[in-house]
């Protein structure tokens, strides 16, 4: 059965044909998205929100722009000594009181 189906693939190939999801991003998406990126002024969820895709995908595609949102989170936690590196929007959402009991 795995013969029958290498030799199916290794025949679909010849013809031109390749299996797997198509990349979301062309590489006019990502030469646009490190123009965008090399603007400080411009966040990341703006970009990906300009290219159609979630902020994950263009860290996958270009991870040098986690580097870079990093350090600003990292100076947004210098500001905000409370805040988490995990969720940098909720840094001017004030802190509520847990509840005692469930």
């Amino acid at each position: 059965m795995r013969e029958r189906t290498q030799a199916g693939l290794a025949a679909a190939r010849r013809i031109g044909r390749t299996g797997g999801r198509p990349p979301k991003l062309t590489e006019d998406d990502l030469e646009a998205a490190r123009a965008l990126l090399a603007n400080p002024d411009i966040g990341v969820t703006q970009i990906a929100h300009r290219l159609g895709v979630s902020p994950a995908t263009l860290y996958r595609y270009i991870p040098a722009a986690r580097a870079a949102n990093s350090s600003e989170s990292l100076e947004a936690c210098a500001i905000f000594p409370g805040a988490s590196l995990k969720s940098p929007s909720k840094l001017l959402t004030p802190a509520r009181p847990r509840a005692s009991g469930r």
